[in-house]
């Protein structure tokens, strides 16, 4: 390769990302003409490296159907709803249905594959019934395709993969952190999360890795950081929080002072 310019693309790289991460270290050192694109969950972390976050689907600014037919999160869900439901309208959509529709794309907080695996209930539920029902959302968000992978099957299976591959203090913090139903600040997130596995000090480094895997998301609404959970990775950390044994502990922990929150 070393007198060619060529683009290589490395595909899901996060369940061997040290192997992926020196594997690209080598081929660039080599071949100077050569461009890696790399898709993971969280980045190589080599020099030079430049990230490029994919959002998720934008969601339904109001609960009007012409707002909603706008929305990417919508359209997705709409057109797969149709392929999976003959007897359901794309056009037609009236405001009860559109409703219901916002309603599921702001739950799914516009994930592409929990709206694909939403939609193919809309057959057997209607799209009111399945936005009544999302509460039960991991045993409802399954499907029938058989040639699905497997880790695509079910919206569980889908976050159990990201769960597995984190490192035990990371699997405390992030759990711990779904007891805040609208995110929190980095001393609530000190607060609540350290203990003598996970001192105080190492939470915010934590937290750092648990951004760059994207399953907890940071913003900066007074300059200072607000890190919150997708609605579907809180209810599964809410899971392994009582699995845990944890949730009516921390509970209390999470009611300390306002000012941390």
């Amino acid at each position: 390769m070393r007198g060619k310019h060529l683009l290589i693309v490395l595909d899901n790289c996060e369940h061997l990302i040290d192997a992926a991460a020196a594997l690209a270290e080598g081929l660039l050192a080599a071949a100077p003409g050569l461009r890696l694109l790399a898709t993971s969950r969280e980045p190589l972390h080599l020099p030079g490296e430049r990230l490029w976050a994919v959002p998720t689907l934008d969601l339904p600014a109001h609960a009007a159907p012409e707002s909603v037919r706008q929305a990417g999160a919508a359209r997705l869900f709409i057109a797969r709803a149709a392929a999976a439901s003959p007897g359901f309208a794309q056009d037609g959509l009236g405001e009860a249905d559109a409703a219901a529709i916002a309603a599921i794309c702001r739950r799914l907080d516009g994930l592409p594959l929990a709206l694909e695996l939403a939609a193919s209930r809309v057959r057997g539920l209607g799209v009111r019934e399945l936005a009544a029902r999302l509460d039960d959302r991991f045993d409802l968000l399954t499907t029938r395709n058989r040639r699905a992978p497997t880790g695509h099957q079910t919206l569980r299976a889908v976050i159990d993969w990201s769960w597995d591959l984190l490192e035990p203090a990371e699997q405390i913090v992030l759990r711990r952190l779904a007891v805040h139903a609208d995110g929190c600040t980095l001393a609530a997130a000190e607060a609540v999360c350290a203990d003598e596995r996970v001192p105080a000090a190492e939470v915010v480094d934590v937290l750092a890795r648990l951004v760059d895997r994207s399953l907890v998301a940071v913003g900066f609404p007074d300059g200072r950081p607000r890190y919150r959970l997708l609605e579907s990775v809180a209810d599964y950390s809410r899971e392994k929080l009582a699995e845990a044994a944890e949730t009516d502990d921390l509970r209390l922990r999470a009611r300390g002072p306002r000012s941390l929150r």
